[in-house]
């Protein structure tokens, strides 16, 4: 949070006022349990954005599955409300996942028996990616997407104040995807799609371009206006 409003303001002893903000706030704190981080597995470096990708579940407030997707190498963070966790449902959430960002060479998963059906297997085969699963009651070998599912609810939480599950839902990855990570140094946006996300936070900045074409429209106008009234003058001089 402090890396993100530095973006866009600053003033004297600003970090000692988000701290103060954040000890402050009721939806923060009952949250913000100190839960131990769980190691991850360090990726060789790849030119490729979608190397390795997990996925896990989690359940909502209410009680519906979702599933988390998680690139390990950008962080970007997909989640998908589900009313099932079958075969077919996964599919369709991964298919999404890939048309926008490409297919992953590797996919890491549980031992959930929707990944060792037919039809995952002829999906698997299909798209050409190496399907690994992680060591049963060992969710370490998973450790990205606990991460993910963890971020995931904690911002979904601190957004109490919009009431349908829905809607929060859909706000809840945008601040993750455009928050700096401290992996990277980047923000999952940066990475994956090559571009900063704009925000309402963008509006404290001025805009040069956006003021030069609100002031290029509007002389435009009134040239046009001149001339159908005939009050335009021309510039020409014949000598």
């Amino acid at each position: 949070m402090k890396d993100l409003k530095r973006e866009y303001v600053w003033w004297p002893k600003m970090n000692d006022d988000i701290e103060k903000y954040f000890l402050g706030c009721y939806e923060c704190q009952s949250i913000g349990a100190n839960i131990p981080e769980t190691p991850l597995n360090r990726l060789a470096t790849s030119p490729e954005q979608r190397v390795k990708i997990q996925i896990d579940w989690t359940e909502s407030p209410d009680r519906n599955p979702w599933l988390v997707i998680a690139d390990t190498k950008t962080k970007w963070i997909d989640v998908y409300p589900l009313e099932s966790t079958s075969s077919i449902k996964i599919i369709k959430c991964l298919l999404d996942t890939f048309s926008r960002f490409a297919l992953p060479r590797w996919l890491i998963t549980d031992y959930g028996k929707q990944f060792s059906s037919h039809e995952f297997e002829e999906f698997r085969l299909t798209q050409g990616f190496k399907h690994v699963r992680t060591t049963p009651y060992h969710s370490i070998s998973n450790g990205f997407a606990e991460r993910a599912i963890r971020t995931i609810k904690d911002k979904f939480s601190k957004l109490s104040n919009v009431r349908d599950l829905k809607t929060r839902l859909m706000m809840t990855p945008f601040w993750y995807w455009k928050s700096l990570q401290s992996s990277t140094l980047r923000s999952p946006a940066e990475l994956m799609i090559g571009r900063r996300l704009r925000c309402t936070i963008d509006n404290l900045k001025p805009s040069i371009e956006r003021d030069r074409d609100e002031a290029f429209t509007k002389q435009t106008f009134i040239m046009i206006k001149e001339h159908k009234s005939g009050n335009l003058k021309s510039e020409i001089r014949f000598g």
